[in-house]
């Protein structure tokens, strides 16, 4: 960053040619402590502060005197030219810790001071960026969709984001000042599992996570909303359980059979059909229909009636049903089918 970002403006010199009389009204008057000391030509060629003019007056320097000699020369101060870049604040910081300089000139190409640097300017600049860095996270922790409460080490509660509120059904008023055991009296700080609970109709997962930095002690405790998570899952559960109803329904039939999807590619088999093609269920799976039933072509040709078969040496009745409106099936609304298989010398049965 350029020092002029945040250096101070306000720039008061004199002239070597004033009096120590001049000088002392000067500062008085402006309440400075440092000032700038200019040739004619508006150069910097020092410093004069009022330690300066103290130990000028005590070595018996008159009030009519000129404060030449008095300040500190150019080539004794250190000073930056406009165009000074630092990283960062904590960097012109660190310069101004180390160098136990409180104020820095800044000048221009010609030589003439344009600015200051000053531990106060240091100052005022990391309180701006503090509350811009402030303002972002309390942004951010406005539309995150995940609730987030600080709480101090006296169990107050010092943050409440919107999703938190949401989730609490309670006003940030409500919350931020009060004790965490008012407004969530199930919460266990010190556990590192997840707790779940419940507001009105709405599951909460919260976890909690200790902080601990130099001034700040407390928790963080950081909510999700698993209502629909919960029914997510017992949705998963109900479909696991179709699919192991479908299963054994499948595994039971005297016919073999095979759903295949709208690419001509196997996608379900039965035990009856691994037994007829002495094939297990992995190898046929993902396999192109007509490499394992030969008169099968591709879905747009299903067959009306019923093929003789000749799989794995035996002869085999197949027919072909459609399927209709299974899009993990039939491959996004295009009709797959069931085809159906039985040994020529049985009846054969034709699965709808």
């Amino acid at each position: 960053m350029l020092l002029v970002e945040i250096m101070d403006t306000s720039v008061k010199t004199m002239t070597s040619s004033q009096s120590i009389s001049e000088a002392i009204k000067f500062f008085r008057k402006a309440k400075l402590k440092t000032v700038f000391v200019v040739d004619e030509e508006g150069i910097l060629i020092g410093i004069l502060t009022l330690s300066n003019l103290f130990d000028a007056l005590l070595q018996g320097r008159g009030l009519e005197d000129y404060i030449k000699g008095c300040y500190i020369p150019k080539d004794k101060i250190i000073f930056f030219p406009q165009d000074k870049e630092f990283l960062n604040l904590a960097e012109v910081r660190e310069w101004l810790l180390n160098s136990k300089v409180r104020e820095t000139p800044i000048i221009n190409k010609e030589g003439r001071p344009v600015g200051v640097v000053t531990q106060t300017c240091v100052i005022v600049s990391f309180l701006k960026e503090m509350e811009a860095m402030y303002d972002q996270i309390y942004s951010l922790l406005k539309v995150v969709p995940t609730g987030i409460l600080a709480v101090n080490e006296d169990n107050q509660v010092t943050v409440c984001n919107q999703f938190s509120e949401n989730l609490l059904s309670l006003q940030s008023t409500q919350v931020i000042g009060h004790d965490l055991g008012e407004i969530m009296p199930e919460i266990q700080l010190s556990s590192t599992k997840p707790q779940k609970i419940h507001r009105n109709a709405t599951s909460i997962l919260a976890t909690s996570r200790p902080v601990s930095l130099e001034s700040i002690r407390g928790y963080i405790i950081v909510m999700y909303d698993a209502t629909e998570v919960e029914r997510l899952a017992l949705e998963i559960e109900s479909i696991k359980s179709l699919q192991s109803t479908l299963e054994t329904v499948l595994n039971t039939a005297y016919e073999g059979l095979l759903v295949i999807n709208d690419e001509g590619r196997i996608v379900l088999t039965n035990r009856s059909f691994e037994q007829l093609s002495n094939k297990r269920g992995q190898e046929l799976i993902g396999q192109k229909a007509g490499a394992v039933v030969k008169h099968f072509d591709s879905i747009s040709k299903i067959q009306k009636g019923y093929e003789i078969e000749n799989i794995n040496g035996q002869s085999t009745i197949v027919s072909y049903i459609p399927l209709k409106g299974a899009p993990e099936v039939s491959g996004g609304g295009s009709q797959g089918n069931i085809s159906s298989t039985g040994s020529a010398s049985r009846r054969h049965a034709r699965i709808r």
